[in-house]
């Protein structure tokens, strides 16, 4: 029989992503990366699900708003804005044809 971990074992915090794998401030890191969305060569596209793993990962306290801005280039305004689409339509509400429609 299996014995249990002590209580006194601290547990990993485990937080998903939009497609149901590990969100952690490296995995986010590496996909947006990927993605030439971090760093100074920062060009790619703005997918929906990429912003809402940003808003998922300031929620969940992975990264700060204050982190997602600086490295993201996301004005206040922006960030606020793309907090409050997600949290009242879901990642539809992060689609840029949508925009008009739920502001």
């Amino acid at each position: 029989m299996a014995q249990k971990a002590p209580l006194t074992q601290k547990r990993q915090r485990y937080v998903l992503n939009t497609k149901g794998g590990p969100l952690t401030r490296e995995t986010l890191i590496a996909e947006l990366k990927e993605a030439r969305l971090f760093g100074p060569e920062a060009q790619g596209r703005w997918t929906p699900r990429r912003r809402a793993d940003v808003v998922i990962a300031i929620d969940q306290n992975v990264i700060s708003f204050d982190e997602a801005r600086q490295w993201f280039g996301w004005s206040e305004e922006e960030s606020k804005s793309n907090i409050a689409l997600f949290h009242d339509h879901g990642i539809k509400g992060l689609r840029a044809t949508k925009l008009q429609d739920f502001r």
